[in-house]
C-alpha cells in the first residue's frame, strides 16, 4: 500500500460514516486502487491476448477494473494473467463486460482508455 492509500478497513470506516448522508454525496475512491500490468485473453476467439492495466478494488466492490488501450467487446470466458510487482503472476478466470470510454477528462487525453468490469469465476496457478 501507498503512504497516501487508505486500507479497506479504512474505506469500510469512511462507508459507515457517510451511509446515511444525502443522496448525490459519495466517497471518491479514485487514485486508491493498485494497478499492474496484465494480459487479457478471450477464450472464445481463438485465445486473442490483449495487453491491459488491472486495477485491484477495494474491499467493497467485487472484481477487477480492466484498462485497455482498445474496444473490449464482452467475453463470457477469458483469463486474465496479472503480474505483480515483485514478479509473480496470477491468472483469473472469469467474465468481462464490454468495454466503456473513460469518463473523467484526464481519461480522455493522450492515449484512448478503455474501462472493463472483470468478474472472477476462479483463481489458477500461473
Amino acid at each position: 500500500m501507498t503512504a497516501n492509500a487508505l486500507s479497506s478497513e479504512q474505506l469500510a470506516i469512511i462507508d459507515r460514516m457517510t451511509a446515511n448522508l444525502p443522496q448525490g454525496l459519495h466517497v471518491d475512491y479514485r487514485g486508491s486502487a493498485r494497478h499492474f500490468h496484465g494480459v487479457l485473453t478471450n477464450l472464445e476467439s481463438n485465445g486473442r491476448m490483449i495487453q491491459v492495466t488491472v486495477a485491484e478494488r477495494d474491499a467493497t466492490k467485487p472484481g477487477m477494473m480492466v484498462i485497455s488501450p482498445v474496444v473490449l467487446p464482452a467475453m463470457g470466458r477469458a483469463v486474465l494473467t496479472i503480474v505483480r510487482e515483485n514478479g509473480t503472476r496470477d491468472q483469473v478466470v472469469g467474465e468481462i463486460d464490454a468495454s466503456r470510454p473513460g469518463r473523467r477528462p484526464e481519461d480522455r487525453q493522450g492515449e484512448p482508455r478503455y474501462f472493463s468490469e472483470f468478474r472472477v469465476a476462479r483463481r489458477c496457478a500461473a
